[in-house]
């Protein structure tokens, strides 16, 4: 049981999200003020 717990099943889906939220970012245009503000 000690060994699955050990495992990083976290860490692969972190990497999942991150690249999800770049695309929209370029495609909208804006890289800071797009991300908090939905113009």
């Amino acid at each position: 049981a000690p060994q699955q717990a050990a495992r990083p099943p976290a860490p692969a889906q972190r990497p999942a999200p991150a690249p999800a939220a770049q695309a929209p970012r370029a495609a909208s245009g804006f890289d800071d003020m797009d991300d908090d503000i939905p113009f």
